[in-house]
């Protein structure tokens, strides 16, 4: 029964920290914040490519959030 709650104790720690970092990252990139600038700069990449960037981060985090897998795949584990 403890490992059970383990297991469903780290599911839902990645669920929420891997979808924050994307939302968090997805903001930076949106309102074109400075590091996000001078490294597209640097790269050579024109900046309305952070843009981009941004709402497939934004687009990311929902998917990962909505699709989650069956309950029979941690069971294998």
């Amino acid at each position: 029964m403890k490992k059970e709650k383990i297991k469903t104790i780290a599911y839902w720690v990645t669920t929420i920290f891997g979808p924050a970092s994307f939302v968090i990252g997805g903001f930076l990139f949106a309102t074109h914040g400075e590091q996000q600038v001078a490294e597209m700069n640097h790269l050579g990449y024109p900046l309305y490519f952070i843009t981009i960037l941004g709402i497939w981060k934004f687009l990311g985090a929902i998917v990962t959030v909505i699709s989650r897998p069956s309950r029979s795949f941690f069971q294998n584990i």
